[in-house]
C-alpha cells in the first residue's frame, strides 16, 4: 500500500463516515441503504484514508448459500476527486482479506464503466443476469438478486470465475433474513 494510505476495516462505529462517502459518491438513498446495513450488524465497511482524511469505502457482507460462502461487495465507492489512483483496488482487496468466503460478487450497472473495469482488473467474470440465468437458471439468479439486493443493476460479477459452475449445482440455501434485513426493512421504513 501507498505510504499515507490506511484501510480500517469497521462496523458501526464509522458508520456515519460511510454514510457520507456513498451519499457523495451515488446519492443520499445509496448512503442510506450503506449505513443500514452496518447499523443492523450484517455489513461491515473497509474504509481507506490518506493524508486528508477519509477517501473510499467498500461496504460488504458475507452470506451463506450452503456449500458456497459469498463476500459481497455492496457499496465500492471513492470520493470523485480521488478516483483513478487504485484506492477502488485497495479497498476491495482489503474487504477480501477480511471477508474469509470461497467466493465473491458485486453488482453494478452495465454502464458503469469504472467499476466493470475495477473488477475485471480484479479477475471478476461479469454476466448479465439473462446470461447467467441461461447457464444456472432463474431460480438461482433470483437468489443471487436477493442475495446482493441488486434489483437497480443488470451485471454481476463473480469471482473466481469457476464459482459459476458451483452456483449452479448443489443446494443452494435462501438468503432471505438477508434480504429482509438490507434490502426490504430499510425500504419499508422510508415508505410506510
Amino acid at each position: 500500500m501507498e505510504r499515507g494510505l490506511t484501510v480500517w476495516v469497521s462496523g458501526r462505529r464509522l458508520a456515519g463516515v460511510v454514510e457520507d462517502i456513498v451519499s457523495e459518491g451515488m446519492g443520499w438513498l445509496h448512503g442510506y441503504y450503506a449505513r443500514y446495513a452496518i447499523e443492523a450488524g450484517i455489513a461491515r465497511a473497509a474504509v481507506l484514508f490518506d493524508s486528508e482524511g477519509p477517501v473510499g469505502v467498500d461496504v460488504f457482507y458475507n452470506v451463506s448459500l450452503g456449500e458456497t460462502e459469498l463476500c459481497v461487495h455492496y457499496y465500492v465507492v471513492v470520493r470523485p476527486a480521488k478516483q483513478g489512483m487504485g484506492y477502488g483496488k485497495i479497498l476491495v482487496l482489503s474487504s477480501e482479506e477480511t471477508c474469509h468466503a470461497n467466493a465473491y460478487v458485486a453488482t453494478t450497472k452495465s454502464t458503469n464503466q469504472r467499476s466493470l473495469r475495477l473488477f475485471s482488473s480484479l479477475c471478476y467474470q461479469g454476466f448479465s443476469w439473462e446470461e447467467l440465468a441461461e447457464i444456472i437458471g432463474w431460480d438461482r439468479v433470483h437468489t443471487l438478486m436477493e442475495a446482493t439486493c441488486a434489483y437497480e443493476d443488470d451485471v454481476i460479477l463473480l469471482k473466481p470465475k469457476d464459482i459459476v459452475w458451483k452456483l449452479g449445482k448443489g443446494r443452494v440455501s435462501s438468503p432471505r433474513r438477508i434480504w429482509k434485513r438490507i434490502c426490504w426493512e430499510p425500504w419499508a421504513r422510508l415508505y410506510y
